[in-house]
């Protein structure tokens, strides 16, 4: 990272400013974006509290501009990390967090072993199917086409697909075969937002609708 002159008066080009900067996107976050407080709700009432101070942290990442390199999960540490420098705006760590919770979420209340194929195939069409395939996160895809209806379901796949061979570095047989073979179920769990968030009023919905599940 080759920090401009500007950067290097002010310090905003320094990692200490660039993971503050993404810290206060985090907070922003939790505290106003239906999503997160729903997934947040959701892992408390499930005995899966989130500490912000150990769970969710900004770190600096190798550079990169694709969804994958906004950050992740290490299930050893139950710790959510956000990649600073390339999530660097509140939309980005909204969807760095959002997918990532659902991955703590199958983590911590599934008890998924992400060692297992089939349990990272599913968390991973989890992931693709409640934050990653709205219309507009489905055209930035390489595998996007204009013909958008009937297309979610495919989108779904391949995302969960190219995720696990990019992020988990799985074989690309052995990730095909696994999301093939628990994607109907997978793809049916809308488990904790409650229902599949194409848009917006989907989220909000979904966040109103959540005492239902007994998340408060």
């Amino acid at each position: 990272m080759n920090p401009s002159v500007f950067q290097r008066a002010t310090g905003s080009g320094h990692p200490h400013s660039i993971r503050t900067q993404c810290e206060r996107y985090v907070t922003w976050n939790l505290e106003n974006m239906p999503m997160v407080k729903t997934m947040v709700s959701a892992l408390k009432a499930s005995g899966c509290a989130v500490d912000l101070s150990r769970n969710i942290q900004c770190e600096m990442c190798l550079a990169g501009k694709n969804i994958e390199n906004a950050g992740g999960f290490d299930p050893a540490l139950n710790q959510v990390f956000i990649c600073a420098n390339n999530a660097d705006n509140k939309g980005l760590v909204h969807g760095a967090l959002v997918r990532n919770l659902i991955q703590m979420f199958d983590a911590c209340v599934n008890k998924y072993d992400f060692q297992n194929a089939e349990h990272l195939a599913c968390s991973e069409i989890r992931k693709a199917n409640l934050a990653n395939c709205g219309y507009m996160v489905y055209m930035q895809q390489s595998f996007a086409t204009v013909r958008w209806k009937k297309a979610h379901a495919a989108c779904v796949r391949n995302t969960a697909i190219d995720y696990m061979i990019k992020t988990k570095f799985v074989k690309t047989e052995i990730a095909e075969k696994a999301v093939d073979k628990v994607f109907d179920k997978c793809y049916n769990d809308f488990e904790p937002i409650g229902r599949r968030p194409l848009n917006p009023a989907d989220i909000e919905r979904a966040h109103n609708e959540k005492f239902l599940f007994g998340y408060h």
